[in-house]
C-alpha cells in the first residue's frame, strides 16, 4: 500500500512539472509572436552595410546588391532617403558624403527621423538610377533629398541652387514647397548666396519618377575658388547639414499639419 502511494505521489509531481513547463513554453511563444506583430512595414535597410556586387547567373554580369545584406527590423514613423554625388575617390564624393553623414547625425541626435542612403563609398560600381529608386521604395521614404555640387566654365559663378520637378503635383506639401524650404534654410545657415530654384530636366530621372516630395541640393560651385575652399572645410559642411536637418523638421511639421 505504501509503495502504491509512493508511485501516486511521484506521478502527481511529474504531472505538475510537465504542466508548468507547458505554461512556460506557451508564454515564450506568445511573446515571440507579439514581437513579430509589432514590426511594421516601415522597416528598411541598414546604411552600415557595404554595397556588394553579385553575379547574374544568366548574363554573367555584375549587379549592384546595395544595402540589402542586413535588414533593420525597427519600425520608424519618419523616414527620408538622402542621396549624394558619388564617383569613387573624387572631391565631390567626399564632400557630399560628409554633408550627408553630418545631416544623419543631427537628425539621429534629435531622435526624430531615420535616414537611409546607399553608401557606395569604395565600391567599384555605382548603383544605377533604377536600383536607387528600388531602395527608395523599399524604405518607404517620405522625402528624397539629393546632395550634389556644381561646376561652371565661368569661375566667377557661385551660390546655392535647388532642383525640383515642378510638373509633378503633390497636394499640400510637394516638390516646390520642399525646394523653397531647403534653399532658404541652407542659404541662411551658410550666410551664402541663393541662385534660386531650377526645374528638373529629363536627365534628372529620380526627380522625374519618385512619387514623394523630392529635391536635389546643389550645395556650391567647386569651379569657384572661394566657394570650393569653403566646401572643403568641416565648419561650412556642418552648416549645410544643419540647413538640411532644419528643412526636414520643417517639412514634417507642415506635412503633419496639413494631414490633420
Amino acid at each position: 500500500m505504501q509503495q502504491k502511494r509512493k508511485w501516486i505521489t511521484v506521478a502527481a509531481g511529474l504531472t505538475y512539472v510537465l504542466a508548468a513547463m507547458g505554461i512556460m513554453l506557451c508564454t515564450v511563444m506568445q511573446r515571440e509572436a507579439g514581437n513579430g506583430s509589432r514590426t511594421e512595414s516601415r522597416s528598411g535597410w541598414k546604411t552600415e552595410s557595404k554595397p556588394e556586387s553579385v553575379t547574374n547567373e544568366h548574363s554573367g554580369e555584375e549587379e549592384f546588391a546595395g544595402n540589402l545584406a542586413k535588414k533593420d527590423e525597427t519600425a520608424y514613423e519618419r523616414v527620408i532617403f538622402i542621396d549624394y554625388s558619388s564617383g569613387s575617390g573624387t572631391e565631390e564624393n567626399e564632400i557630399t558624403l560628409d554633408i550627408l553623414k553630418r545631416t544623419e547625425e543631427k537628425l539621429a541626435a534629435q531622435g526624430a527621423v531615420k535616414v537611409y542612403y546607399i553608401n557606395a563609398e569604395n565600391d567599384e560600381r555605382m548603383p544605377s538610377v533604377e536600383e536607387k529608386l528600388q531602395e527608395i521604395s523599399e524604405t518607404e521614404a517620405d522625402l528624397y533629398i539629393g546632395i550634389e555640387l556644381n561646376e561652371n566654365v565661368d569661375t566667377s559663378v557661385y551660390g546655392i541652387e535647388v532642383v525640383y520637378n515642378g510638373t509633378y503635383f503633390i497636394p499640400d506639401f510637394g516638390n516646390a514647397e520642399l525646394a523653397d524650404c531647403l534653399a532658404r534654410n541652407v542659404t541662411k545657415q551658410v550666410s551664402g548666396r541663393a541662385n534660386g530654384l531650377t526645374q528638373a530636366t529629363e536627365e534628372d530621372i529620380i526627380l522625374q519618377k519618385v512619387k514623394v516630395p523630392a529635391v536635389v541640393l546643389k550645395a556650391g560651385y567647386l569651379s569657384n575658388e572661394k566657394e570650393s575652399g569653403l566646401l572643403n572645410t568641416e565648419a561650412y559642411r556642418d552648416r549645410i547639414a544643419e540647413g538640411i536637418a532644419v528643412t526636414v523638421q520643417e517639412a514634417y511639421e507642415k506635412m503633419e499639419k496639413e494631414s490633420e
